[in-house]
């Protein structure tokens, strides 16, 4: 349910913005204690103004800190495996919101990490000629390309996958068609590490069964080539 609402609350925030390219979640770095959690768009929380997140992984450890604008303040730490693969996959692209439980606040008790266009820096360029392409029960974009193609402004393609219970969503829109699919990390491992691998120099392709809406398989390359 905590997805849910944090998705609804993100998603109309996004919709508020001028929609000058594609989608783009302005989400400064936003800190609840009394609720247990913290969030940021990497990409877009560069300003210590207004606040920020940081996550740094030692040896089998997982520690993350950071603060809002108005100076509210978390610090917790995980050995959990699946929060540890998250935290290290932590790049430009990505949305991170962090949980703990409030009685006891130094630790973490999961992270969702979200890997999309829709939260790439304004640092990024790339020309607006490339738009996301669906096949039979698939979709591929590049995430860079994507997110600066200025023709379609709410095009947006993303993988999001939350540590504690191997979840995995992605999702593709252009236009008014929207393709998605759903996963577990302990179902499709494989599936998992090529969405922690997603950032601003890859062309992502995913496909789904298309009777039951499960992701099968996920193709990410990377090159120069896809950022500017």
């Amino acid at each position: 349910m905590r997805f849910a609402k944090m998705l609804l609350l993100l998603l109309f925030g996004a919709l508020s913005l001028p929609a000058a390219a594609g989608l783009n979640m302005g989400t400064v770095t936003t800190v609840d204690n009394k609720a247990g959690y913290a969030w940021a768009a990497i990409g877009l929380a560069r300003d210590n103004n207004d606040g920020d997140l940081f996550c740094e992984v030692s040896g089998s450890n997982a520690f993350c800190w950071g603060h809002d604008k108005a100076k509210n303040e978390f610090s917790c730490h995980s050995n959990a495996p699946a929060f540890v693969k998250n935290a290290r996959a932590i790049n430009t692209a990505s949305f991170v919101a962090v949980y703990w439980d409030p009685g006891r606040p130094d630790f973490c008790t999961d992270m969702w990490l979200s890997n999309g266009s829709q939260y790439l820096p304004e640092t990024h360029k790339w020309p607006s000629f490339f738009k996301i392409l669906f096949g039979t029960n698939s979709a591929t974009g590049i995430v860079s390309g994507i997110r600066y193609n200025t023709g379609i402004p709410d095009d947006y393609l993303s993988c999001d996958i939350h540590a504690s219970s191997g979840y995995i969503y992605c999702a593709a829109r252009s236009g008014f068609v929207t393709y998605h699919c759903y996963t577990g990390e302990a179902v499709n491992p494989l599936f998992a590490e090529g969405v922690r691998s997603i950032d601003a120099t890859s062309m992502v392709t995913f496909n789904f069964d298309g009777s039951t809406g499960m992701c099968t398989t996920i193709s990410v390359r990377k090159s120069s080539n896809f950022v500017h």
